[in-house]
């Protein structure tokens, strides 16, 4: 029988919640996930017989939205072919799991492959190249853990309270690893996406802050592929 643990009380100045349920099937998993197909704001995460679900504040959308702009604009300015998969259900009957990550991606050849509006299907399509994870008050383990189960080769964590950023990498047996550079976005560090980010909130305009993005893109991370 699932039992319902809150494992992270609502909190009041981020307006997030996170409840967990033990003991829940495949089956059944799949079952409520079908049924909710239109949830905003609201995410799922199922691994090892639990199912999480996370609501999402204001705060997690803005710096969601912030890492995106600069994926997107990064890729665009390196020439990366790019697709992007949102938020979208990546679910793996064979190994039990399903994840919504906050912002995944294709690049290069599988981009091709997910070009336009398709329904992801692990069975016949690949995972996502790129998954981020913006943390809160929740941390992204779960998460993590799902993103490996289901192939998924890099993954960016940031945490909001600390205002760090870790590029991790999947290894041939499986594991994370943090990494120095991107994996799928070459030459880019942590501490490039640190910069734009703190810049972002200094200015405190959003608009302000991505007319700048295509020219910081064009002058400080293009350049290092002359210098290799």
């Amino acid at each position: 029988m699932a039992v319902a643990t809150p494992e992270v009380e609502p909190r009041a100045d981020t307006g997030e919640q996170h409840l967990v349920l033990h003991g829940i099937e495949w089956e059944q998993y799949v079952k409520i996930n079908d049924a909710l197909p239109d949830r905003a704001g609201l995410r799922m995460i199922y691994i090892g017989g639990s199912l999480t679900f996370l609501t999402l504040s204001r705060r997690h959308d803005w710096f969601e939205d912030c890492l995106n702009k600069i994926v997107m604009v990064v890729a665009l300015h390196r020439s990366i072919e790019q697709e992007v998969a949102g938020s979208a259900t990546f679910r793996l009957d064979a190994e039990k799991v399903g994840v919504e990550g906050d912002r995944t991606y294709y690049f290069g050849a599988n981009a091709e492959v997910m070009s336009g509006p398709l329904n992801i299907d692990l069975t016949t399509q690949p995972p996502p190249d790129l998954a981020i994870e913006v943390e809160v008050t929740h941390p992204a383990d779960k998460a993590v853990a799902a993103y490996a189960r289901i192939g998924v080769p890099e993954v960016w964590r940031y945490d909001t309270r600390r205002k760090t950023l870790t590029f991790l990498s999947l290894g041939p047996d499986g594991a994370n690893r943090p990494a120095e550079r991107s994996r799928n976005l070459p030459l880019l560090k942590p501490e490039d996406i640190l910069g734009q980010v703190r810049l972002a909130e200094k200015l405190g305009s959003f608009s302000r802050w991505f007319a700048q993005l295509n020219e910081w893109a064009r002058t400080t991370i293009v350049p290092r592929l002359a210098e290799g």
